[in-house]
Protein backbone atom coordinates (compact mmCIF):
# COMPACT_ATOMS: atom_id res chain seq x y z
CA UNK A 1 0.00 0.00 0.00
CA UNK A 2 1.26 3.63 -0.86
CA UNK A 3 2.21 5.99 2.05
CA UNK A 4 -0.88 8.12 1.39
CA UNK A 5 -3.45 5.51 2.33
CA UNK A 6 -1.26 4.44 5.29
CA UNK A 7 -1.34 7.89 6.89
CA UNK A 8 -4.49 9.02 5.84
CA UNK A 9 -6.28 6.04 6.42
CA UNK A 10 -5.11 3.50 8.63
CA UNK A 11 -3.63 5.63 11.39
CA UNK A 12 -6.51 8.27 11.83
CA UNK A 13 -9.35 5.41 11.12
CA UNK A 14 -7.44 3.48 14.29
CA UNK A 15 -6.62 6.43 16.47
CA UNK A 16 -10.79 6.88 16.66
CA UNK A 17 -11.19 3.17 16.99
CA UNK A 18 -9.20 2.50 20.12
CA UNK A 19 -10.32 5.78 21.47
CA UNK A 20 -14.13 4.94 20.84
CA UNK A 21 -13.24 1.56 22.23
CA UNK A 22 -11.33 2.12 25.18
CA UNK A 23 -13.72 4.93 26.87
CA UNK A 24 -16.42 1.71 26.54
CA UNK A 25 -16.66 1.00 30.40
CA UNK A 26 -16.33 2.54 33.84
CA UNK A 27 -14.49 5.36 34.66
CA UNK A 28 -12.96 3.65 37.30
CA UNK A 29 -11.01 0.86 35.31
CA UNK A 30 -9.69 3.37 32.87
CA UNK A 31 -6.39 3.42 33.90
CA UNK A 32 -6.14 -0.71 33.77
CA UNK A 33 -7.66 -0.29 30.11
CA UNK A 34 -4.78 1.71 29.08
CA UNK A 35 -2.58 0.44 30.69
CA UNK A 36 -3.54 -2.97 29.16
CA UNK A 37 -3.21 -1.32 25.55
CA UNK A 38 -0.18 0.29 26.02
CA UNK A 39 1.51 -3.24 27.44
CA UNK A 40 0.22 -4.79 24.01
CA UNK A 41 0.95 -2.10 21.58
CA UNK A 42 4.53 -1.75 22.81
CA UNK A 43 5.12 -5.21 23.06
CA UNK A 44 3.84 -5.71 19.79
CA UNK A 45 5.71 -2.88 18.06
CA UNK A 46 8.47 -3.56 19.50
CA UNK A 47 8.73 -7.04 18.21
CA UNK A 48 7.56 -6.01 14.88
CA UNK A 49 10.24 -3.39 14.34
CA UNK A 50 13.14 -5.39 16.21
CA UNK A 51 12.75 -8.16 13.15
CA UNK A 52 12.15 -5.57 10.82
CA UNK A 53 15.29 -3.95 11.17
CA UNK A 54 16.95 -7.55 11.71
CA UNK A 55 16.05 -8.98 8.87
CA UNK A 56 15.61 -5.91 6.52
CA UNK A 57 12.44 -3.87 5.61
CA UNK A 58 12.43 -5.01 1.85
CA UNK A 59 12.61 -8.76 3.44
CA UNK A 60 9.90 -8.24 5.90
CA UNK A 61 7.42 -6.82 3.89
CA UNK A 62 8.00 -9.31 0.67
CA UNK A 63 6.59 -11.77 4.06
CA UNK A 64 4.26 -10.22 5.46
CA UNK A 65 2.32 -9.26 1.60
CA UNK A 66 2.54 -13.20 0.82
CA UNK A 67 -0.39 -15.12 1.01
CA UNK A 68 1.02 -17.12 4.08
CA UNK A 69 1.05 -13.79 6.27
CA UNK A 70 -2.43 -12.18 4.55
CA UNK A 71 -4.65 -15.38 5.17
CA UNK A 72 -3.95 -15.54 8.44
CA UNK A 73 -4.50 -11.73 9.14
CA UNK A 74 -7.71 -11.99 7.17
CA UNK A 75 -8.75 -14.49 9.63
CA UNK A 76 -7.55 -12.48 12.45
CA UNK A 77 -9.93 -8.87 11.22
CA UNK A 78 -12.68 -11.36 10.51
CA UNK A 79 -12.98 -12.70 14.00
CA UNK A 80 -12.66 -9.24 15.16
CA UNK A 81 -15.67 -8.48 12.98
CA UNK A 82 -17.37 -11.14 14.26
CA UNK A 83 -16.64 -10.67 18.02
CA UNK A 84 -18.07 -6.51 17.39
CA UNK A 85 -21.58 -8.11 15.45
CA UNK A 86 -21.95 -10.34 18.56
CA UNK A 87 -21.45 -8.12 21.19
CA UNK A 88 -23.95 -4.72 19.28
CA UNK A 89 -26.47 -8.41 19.11
CA UNK A 90 -26.20 -9.35 22.76
CA UNK A 91 -25.75 -5.47 24.32
CA UNK A 92 -22.61 -6.72 26.06
CA UNK A 93 -20.44 -3.18 25.60
CA UNK A 94 -18.59 -3.91 28.56
CA UNK A 95 -16.37 -5.99 26.87
CA UNK A 96 -15.91 -4.03 24.03
CA UNK A 97 -12.97 -2.47 24.77
CA UNK A 98 -10.87 -5.64 24.81
CA UNK A 99 -11.11 -5.24 20.97
CA UNK A 100 -8.69 -2.21 20.82
CA UNK A 101 -6.29 -5.05 23.53
CA UNK A 102 -6.17 -7.51 20.82
CA UNK A 103 -2.80 -7.36 18.91
CA UNK A 104 -3.15 -4.93 16.07
CA UNK A 105 -0.89 -6.06 13.27
CA UNK A 106 -1.86 -3.41 10.77
CA UNK A 107 -1.58 -0.42 13.29
CA UNK A 108 1.77 -1.66 14.29
CA UNK A 109 3.28 -2.59 11.00
CA UNK A 110 2.04 1.61 10.18
CA UNK A 111 3.56 2.68 13.06
CA UNK A 112 6.95 0.86 12.08
CA UNK A 113 6.77 1.99 8.84
CA UNK A 114 5.94 5.74 9.56
CA UNK A 115 9.11 5.74 11.50
CA UNK A 116 11.00 4.21 9.44
CA UNK A 117 9.86 6.73 6.31
CA UNK A 118 10.23 9.34 9.07
CA UNK A 119 12.72 9.12 11.44
CA UNK A 120 16.23 10.04 9.98
CA UNK A 121 18.54 7.10 9.17
CA UNK A 122 20.66 5.65 12.16
CA UNK A 123 21.79 1.96 13.52
CA UNK A 124 19.46 -0.66 14.09
CA UNK A 125 19.12 -0.01 17.97
CA UNK A 126 18.44 3.81 17.32
CA UNK A 127 15.80 2.86 14.92
CA UNK A 128 13.82 0.50 17.02
CA UNK A 129 14.25 3.16 19.98
CA UNK A 130 12.51 5.98 17.73
CA UNK A 131 9.87 3.55 16.64
CA UNK A 132 9.57 2.52 20.59
CA UNK A 133 9.05 6.58 21.02
CA UNK A 134 6.97 6.99 18.46
CA UNK A 135 4.28 4.30 19.97
CA UNK A 136 4.86 6.18 23.18
CA UNK A 137 3.52 8.99 21.67
CA UNK A 138 0.69 7.30 19.69
CA UNK A 139 -0.19 5.81 23.33
CA UNK A 140 -0.04 9.17 24.99
CA UNK A 141 -2.57 10.66 22.79
CA UNK A 142 -4.67 7.68 22.88
CA UNK A 143 -4.21 7.91 26.59
CA UNK A 144 -4.84 11.76 26.81
CA UNK A 145 -7.92 11.98 24.95
CA UNK A 146 -9.62 8.89 26.70
CA UNK A 147 -8.99 10.57 30.19
CA UNK A 148 -10.38 13.90 29.11
CA UNK A 149 -13.70 11.99 27.98
CA UNK A 150 -13.58 10.13 31.43
CA UNK A 151 -16.23 12.15 32.69
CA UNK A 152 -18.87 12.17 29.24
CA UNK A 153 -20.58 8.42 29.66
CA UNK A 154 -21.36 6.92 26.59
CA UNK A 155 -25.22 6.18 26.38
CA UNK A 156 -26.39 3.37 24.12
CA UNK A 157 -26.70 5.08 20.80
CA UNK A 158 -23.10 5.64 20.74
CA UNK A 159 -22.25 2.80 22.23
CA UNK A 160 -23.96 1.25 19.17
CA UNK A 161 -21.88 3.87 17.11
CA UNK A 162 -18.35 3.09 18.14
CA UNK A 163 -19.12 -0.72 17.70
CA UNK A 164 -20.38 0.16 14.17
CA UNK A 165 -17.27 2.04 13.59
CA UNK A 166 -15.27 -1.14 14.67
CA UNK A 167 -17.26 -3.02 12.55
CA UNK A 168 -16.41 -1.03 9.90
CA UNK A 169 -12.56 -0.59 10.28
CA UNK A 170 -12.22 -4.07 10.47
CA UNK A 171 -14.04 -4.76 6.82
CA UNK A 172 -12.67 -2.00 5.12
CA UNK A 173 -9.35 -3.92 6.60
CA UNK A 174 -10.38 -7.50 5.38
CA UNK A 175 -10.99 -5.55 1.64
CA UNK A 176 -7.97 -3.82 1.56
CA UNK A 177 -5.64 -5.78 2.55
CA UNK A 178 -5.78 -8.65 0.57
CA UNK A 179 -5.93 -6.01 -2.50
CA UNK A 180 -3.33 -4.37 -1.75
CA UNK A 181 -0.91 -7.21 -1.25
CA UNK A 182 -1.77 -9.12 -4.21
CA UNK A 183 -0.75 -5.82 -5.84
CA UNK A 184 2.32 -5.54 -3.83
CA UNK A 185 2.87 -9.15 -4.11
CA UNK A 186 2.60 -10.03 -7.45
CA UNK A 187 4.11 -13.36 -8.03
CA UNK A 188 3.41 -15.13 -4.66
CA UNK A 189 -0.07 -14.09 -5.19
CA UNK A 190 -0.49 -15.10 -8.74
CA UNK A 191 0.70 -18.52 -8.03
CA UNK A 192 -1.89 -19.18 -5.33
CA UNK A 193 -4.39 -18.21 -8.11
CA UNK A 194 -2.91 -20.77 -10.08
CA UNK A 195 -2.93 -23.32 -7.49
CA UNK A 196 -6.39 -22.64 -6.94
CA UNK A 197 -7.66 -22.46 -10.58
CA UNK A 198 -5.48 -25.74 -10.90
CA UNK A 199 -7.74 -27.16 -7.78
CA UNK A 200 -11.14 -25.94 -9.38
CA UNK A 201 -10.39 -26.97 -12.72
CA UNK A 202 -12.22 -30.02 -14.25
CA UNK A 203 -10.39 -30.39 -17.20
Amino acid sequence: MSIVILISFVLPVFFLRDWLLLRMGPAVTIVARLREYALVLLASVTLFSTIMFSVGTGRLLEIVLSPSAILPLVLLYSVLLAVCIWIRRTDRHQFAWRIATIPNPVLVGAIAVVARLFLPPASPFARVLGTILLTFLWIGLIGLSVWEARNTPLDVPDLNFSLNLAGFVNSAVLMLLPLGAWIEGGAAWNNLFQQVGAMLSFD
